[in-house]
């Protein structure tokens, strides 16, 4: 062979051999849509853990998130038999986070969140985004690694493809490695749902059943409640 055409093949293979894996160029296509939204909407969204032992907590929420730091969520918790509700809000400003009808935590709202809120919803999901929010100064990415594809499943009637990775994260200085798989709907780009274990073997399944991105949220959406007494 040619030096020339030695050249161009080699180039060629090189390409090739870095091509981005499609998995991983699925998942920065769901990746970026959330980013560049101006809105999220998470309706109606579920997330349960189950513990190799046996227990776990069952979670509902529907989440808004807004531009920078914009923030709504209102669910609920089930442990045990027993029933919580949580809701949070940010305007921006203020972070109110509350938990049986009482509050927890008001505050500045770290000055990260924003940028923070989208990429960890993402990657790691509804359970690892509320981790962020109570802990957003102690919270680190490790971020997601190890991209491939395994096929294509059926959530409820929809097909979705099915991407698996692991996502590390660390709080307080606690770090988890969770082995994830993530469904998405490659015609809307929409995730459908996301199966993770964390280190302790703890399960999780959350269910995605209705996303909207770019709606026009409820006027009011992201107010803060005024502070208990006042």
């Amino acid at each position: 062979m040619k030096p020339v055409a030695a050249f161009v093949a080699l180039c060629l293979a090189a390409s090739v051999a870095f091509a981005a894996d499609p998995a991983e160029e699925l998942y920065k296509k769901v990746s970026d849509a959330w980013a560049k939204a101006k809105t999220i909407h998470l309706k109606d969204l579920t997330s349960s853990a189950k513990e190799p032992g046996g227990g776990g907590v069952n979670c509902t929420a529907d989440l808004w998130l807004g531009e920078g730091a914009l923030m709504k969520v209102a669910g609920g918790m089930e442990v045990g038999g027993k029933k919580r509700a949580f809701s949070g809000a940010c305007d921006g400003t203020t972070l109110v986070l509350a938990s049986g009808g009482a509050e927890e935590m008001r505050g500045a709202a770290p000055k990260d969140l924003g940028v923070k809120s989208r990429v960890v919803l993402v990657h790691g999901g509804y359970m690892v985004y509320l981790a962020l929010v109570h802990s957003s100064d102690s919270f680190s990415e490790g971020g997601a690694s190890g991209f491939k594809s395994s096929g294509e499943e059926k959530v409820g009637d929809r097909t979705a493809t099915v991407i698996e990775y692991v996502y590390k994260f660390s709080v307080r200085g606690n770090e988890q490695a969770c082995a994830t798989k993530l469904y998405v709907d490659k015609d809307t780009m929409q995730i459908l749902k996301r199966v993770f274990t964390d280190p302790n073997k703890v399960a999780f399944t959350e269910l995605y059943p209705s996303v909207e991105v770019d709606a026009a949220a409820p006027e009011g959406t992201f107010t803060v409640p005024p502070a208990p007494g006042k």
